[in-house]
């Protein structure tokens, strides 16, 4: 018997794969340009030392993908800008590949597929750690521990945004240990973490030495308070441009002149972020009963946190929510609507500061003629944060249903 509704959901699913592919030519953002400069470097001084000399806030192994990605270009006589559009596209195939058997759903894979589709069109690399993520997610909710923290460790060494989520993937560890003490538990989160510093951490402590220790102080400083991103930060630019505040710190006028790292904005930042993303953490530890799911919600709240409240965040550092957003909703831990929420701002904010090739808008987004109507999404953006952050950690203060 011929059934319409499972060719419907593969039709969709196969779809969702072929937008990607239409955002293959798009030319991307100036970060493109970054990626063939690092290329170009890790050629001319090696993989170590080539790293050295970029001197940025990513991880080494961003560095060795890229390399990857060139050698594939040379031998394939692919321009580089091209081969890193394909290894980009094939890392959230395999990807979305992996959300497909995870689920056992057409329509959740394509559902993952579309919210993340248009990062191939801006060249932007967080896909290339998604596999690792998600890989590390699964194995963690089939209780290999050891495993899983090996996974999710080369996921956080190829960018660094991953790296906010350790303390929650050790607080899970510890508290699934098969014993009660606090001993046994802390020896359990040892042996869990023990194969990735003898097969990972420790060989790269000898081959990149005090090149990591400069990766570090480059990944906590940022380059501005809000790099057009939808958070606070970005609040705080509109309000200094508009009214000619701290004028010494600008270029010129106007929402697109980002703030650098001013100590008297940057720090009440990081603070109210380490409140929130603290609190998130003792939630979870707090629990009577903790399982994979109320974690996975801690988890996806406390990166929320990092995103909305943290200076020196991108508009891309949303990715992590958006990629969890979607196993979240499977689970039904999340209602349709803020699965919605954050697919729809996840993208527009992208979108608004880069059109979809990564070129711009060929148009101005004035509300008015004095108002940016990207501060209207961040201020809507940002009371759906405080509605999920009070929804998410239970806080009785508003009745919240979904």
């Amino acid at each position: 018997m011929f059934e319409t509704d499972r060719v419907q959901k593969a039709i969709c699913f196969l779809s969702s794969m072929l937008i990607s592919l239409a955002f293959l030519q798009a030319p991307g953002t100036s970060d493109m340009q970054i990626w063939e400069q690092w290329i170009k470097t890790v050629n001319s001084y090696g993989l170590v030392d080539g790293f050295v000399a970029i001197n940025d806030v990513q991880p080494p192994l961003c560095s060795v993908f890229l390399y990857t990605v060139n050698s594939f270009a040379q031998a394939a006589g692919f321009p580089v800008w091209y081969a890193i559009k394909v290894s980009v596209t094939l890392s959230l195939f395999i990807s979305t590949i992996m959300v497909l058997v995870w689920s056992r759903s057409f329509v959740i894979a394509s559902l993952f597929q579309i919210m993340l589709a248009i990062n191939v069109g801006f060249g932007y690399l967080d896909i290339y750690y998604t596999p690792f993520l998600l890989a590390s997610l699964y194995a963690l909710e089939k209780g290999k521990f050891s495993l899983s923290f090996l996974i999710y460790t080369i996921g956080a060494l190829i960018k660094s945004q991953p790296l906010l989520l350790a303390p929650f993937f050790i607080a899970y560890i510890y508290y699934m240990g098969p014993v009660n003490s606090i001993s046994g538990k802390i020896k359990h989160v040892i042996r869990a973490i023990l194969p990735t510093f003898v097969l990972i951490v420790i060989p790269l402590i000898f081959i990149y030495n005090k090149a990591l220790i400069q990766f570090i102080l480059n990944a906590q400083q940022g380059h501005s308070i809000s790099s057009k991103a939808f958070n606070v930060g970005w609040i705080l630019t509109y309000m200094i441009n508009s009214q000619h505040i701290y004028g010494n710190y600008l270029i010129g006028w106007g929402i697109n002149n980002q703030l650098p790292q001013i100590p008297e904005f940057s720090i009440p930042l990081k603070l109210m972020f380490f409140a929130a993303y603290g609190f998130t953490l003792y939630k979870f530890c707090a629990e009577k009963e903790k399982k994979f799911d109320s974690w996975l919600k801690y988890l996806a709240l406390a990166f929320f946190s990092y995103f909305i409240l943290n200076s020196g965040v991108h508009e891309n550092h949303l990715f992590i929510l958006m990629m969890l957003s979607v196993p979240l909703y499977h689970k039904k831990l999340i209602s349709i609507q803020e699965l919605a929420i954050i697919g729809i701002y996840g993208n527009l904010n992208h979108v608004l500061y880069y059109g979809i090739d990564g070129k711009g808008l060929p148009f101005e987004r004035g509300f008015f003629p004095w108002i940016d109507i990207s501060i209207i999404f961040t201020i809507v953006f940002l009371a759906f944060y405080l509605i999920f952050f009070i929804k998410v950690n239970g806080i009785k203060c508003i009745r919240i249903n979904n």
